[in-house]
């Protein structure tokens, strides 16, 4: 859904695509934190299933469903009353409505593709998930164009559209999730309609949830602050460059993202079923899997990028801009490739409830490594490439840190279980 609102608004207009590109990450930041909460379900469902527990996963995902209802408490007022401050001047007038609608229906962004589709990709049936938020990610673009332009007896209505469509194309998931939810076959198998509060599963879930949640807020939090400062001090032209590449970089993550939700619900499975040699299997295969995804990324975002690009860019690009573009681009790859890695690693820790230690060496990394240095490189150079280069290292070293972690002190269920064949 970003990348259908960026390729919708970039037709539109350039100022729309970077207040597009200044405001998301403060959405990511609301949705992320939430997210990393609400997909422990996938880790419960995926042991429960596992187990043979089948009674337990309906009330495990109720917890989370409560959990995401009670989010529109602290959102609603943040997008209300907070927005316009949290955005750069230049991006302010366009960015303020826009981050209002959207900051305020992630609630209902986390219930259509994070808790409802857990209680089936975490029984394994991925493709069913994949064929909704495909229909929804279509539904997301129709109501884009519609909104935006203004088409038939629907009025324009720009930047603010992209916004509604969005939300339109959440609700449309949600209520579909859960008509298959309440099911008879899933109420009187999985106990879908046990609608309840249990403190302490609740807890549970948001005791194991919260430390990466904690790192995604304090991590997201800085990046969108840092990015309202890459807005204010390069050109408009050099942030749009930043949002093509950082655009092309988020339609591929998901690629990485995809793969790390298979790692955390497989291993989830397995560790309910103590089937040790499948997690290690499990761990050759996206290794490989890994590799395959930056060759193919190499092939879209250095050696091929045009057909991406003229998605994106509907004006003749410059040989200065396509040059900062290109650059931007490889750095874009470098991270990409060591988050195909290091975001597995953490879904791996994640799936043993080990996600202290990932919270803490994300939170040290990226405020010393990223926000500190780029604050002081941007003042100085005036060029968001600079802050692309620290990031790409940033990953670099949260990469190196995780296979250190793997090398020398791996968990101790992990290594009890590989102990016993």
């Amino acid at each position: 859904m970003t990348l259908g609102d960026r390729l919708v608004l970039a037709h539109y207009s350039q100022e729309a695509f970077n207040a597009n590109v200044a405001v998301l990450p403060w959405v990511w930041t609301a949705f992320v934190t939430g997210a990393n909460i609400a997909f422990i379900a996938n880790v419960f469902v995926g042991r429960f299933n596992g187990s043979g527990n089948y009674n337990k996963i309906g009330p495990t995902v109720w917890q989370m469903l409560w959990f995401g209802l009670l989010l529109f408490i602290p959102l609603v007022p943040i997008g209300v009353f907070l927005a316009p401050y949290l955005l750069a001047e230049c991006v302010r007038e366009l960015g303020t409505p826009y981050l209002a609608v959207l900051i305020s229906g992630v609630p209902i962004a986390l219930v259509g593709f994070c808790v409802l589709p857990a209680f089936f990709s975490g029984r394994g049936k991925t493709k069913l998930v994949f064929y909704v938020v495909f229909t929804c990610n279509l539904l997301n673009l129709l109501f884009d164009s519609v909104l935006v332009f203004g088409l038939g007896p629907f009025p324009q209505l720009g930047i603010v559209g992209a916004a509604w469509g969005t939300v339109l194309a959440d609700v449309v998931a949600s209520l579909f999730w859960l008509v298959l939810f309440f099911q008879k076959s899933n109420r009187e198998q999985y106990g879908t309609s046990c609608w309840q509060i249990d403190p302490k599963l609740f807890w549970r879930c948001l005791s194991i949830g919260a430390p990466n949640s904690i790192s995604a807020f304090v991590n997201f939090f800085l990046w969108s602050w840092i990015l309202q400062v890459v807005a204010t001090y390069v050109s408009a032209d050099n942030f749009a460059a930043f949002g093509v590449s950082h655009t092309v970089y988020t339609a591929l993550f998901f690629l990485v993202e995809g793969v790390g939700q298979a790692v955390d619900t497989i291993d989830s499975n397995a560790y309910g079923a103590k089937n040790w040699p499948m997690i290690e299997a499990n761990m050759h295969s996206w290794l490989r899997l890994s590799c395959a995804i930056m060759a193919i990324t190499f092939v879209v975002m250095i050696v091929y990028p045009k057909p991406f690009l003229t998605l994106i860019i509907r004006r003749d690009m410059s040989p200065g801009f396509y040059h900062t573009l290109k650059n931007m681009l490889l750095l874009s790859w470098l991270a990409i490739g060591a988050e195909a890695f290091s975001f597995n690693l953490r879904n791996m820790l994640t799936a043993f409830e080990d996600t202290i230690f990932s919270m803490i060496v994300s939170i040290v990394c990226y405020s010393c490594v990223v926000v500190i240095p780029s604050y002081i490189t941007l003042r100085i150079t005036h060029n968001a490439t600079s802050f692309l280069a620290i990031e790409a290292a940033s990953h670099a070293i949260i990469l190196t840190v995780f296979l250190l972690r793997y090398r020398y002190r791996w968990i101790p269920q992990f290594r009890a279980g590989m102990d016993r064949i």
